[in-house]
């Protein structure tokens, strides 16, 4: 059969339609993919898990910057700061006061708690086992704010226990300034018969008492000493 001028081989068009194919098809790297008509970008697979971007970090409660200290406190934690500090204060008052209180019950020497009188008619305030308006009489006064007579205050009111007699340490800050040992027996008046009986006792007492020691308890005659508590 003869061929035709115009007329292509079939093995002429198979292998131009070949060629297309190849120039069309370019070979893409598998790492890349491959992509989708259109160039839409891949679906994600499904039950793929999302990566969460992690939230900014807390601000520390104590930090420094620029050689300084810095506290940074939200309004929770500023409220718990203020009630403790209110609660520290509360506590160092009371154990003060009660460290206060426990000092001047054991102090001891010159500088012991004890009443402190300025005159025959202004004591001290009011000491427990006193009444005010009451008299009581100062047994032995001793001139001058040593130990030295302090100690003997102290030895005589041990030793007037010792005869069911009651007395104190005071401190007389008259003309001169001076401890005084004085009783805790109280008379309504110093002129009173009950006063003067108790006087002639204690003036007994120290004639005793000066045997081992140096004072007798003497009261000036006609005027023995009393002290009206206020």
């Amino acid at each position: 059969m003869g061929k035709k001028k115009d007329s292509v081989a079939l093995f002429e068009v198979i292998s131009k339609s070949r060629q297309k194919r190849r120039e069309a098809g370019l070979n893409v790297p598998g790492w890349m993919g491959r992509g989708v008509p259109g160039g839409e970008p891949p679906e994600r697979a499904e039950g793929a898990g999302e990566v969460e971007m992690p939230g900014p970090l807390p601000e520390p409660v104590v930090s420094t910057a620029g050689g300084r200290l810095r506290l940074s406190l939200n309004y929770v934690t500023a409220l718990v700061a203020g009630v403790g500090m209110v609660l520290l204060l509360v506590l160092a008052f009371w154990v003060g006061r009660w460290s206060a209180r426990a000092s001047a019950a054991n102090a001891t020497g010159p500088n012991a708690q004890t009443a402190d009188l300025t005159g025959t008619q202004t004591p001290a305030p009011v000491t427990p086992g006193r009444v005010p308006g009451k008299y009581y009489l100062v047994i032995q006064g001793l001139q001058g704010m040593t130990q030295q007579k302090y100690d003997d205050a102290k030895a005589i009111v041990e030793w007037l226990k010792t005869q069911d007699i009651a007395a104190d340490i005071g401190r007389y800050r008259g003309d001169p300034e001076q401890y005084i040992v004085w009783s805790l027996d109280k008379f309504d008046s110093p002129s009173s018969a009950e006063a003067k009986g108790f006087v002639e006792t204690i003036e007994e007492f120290g004639q005793r008492y000066k045997a081992d020691g140096r004072y007798d308890f003497r009261q000036r005659p006609g005027d023995p000493w009393f002290i009206r508590h206020q």
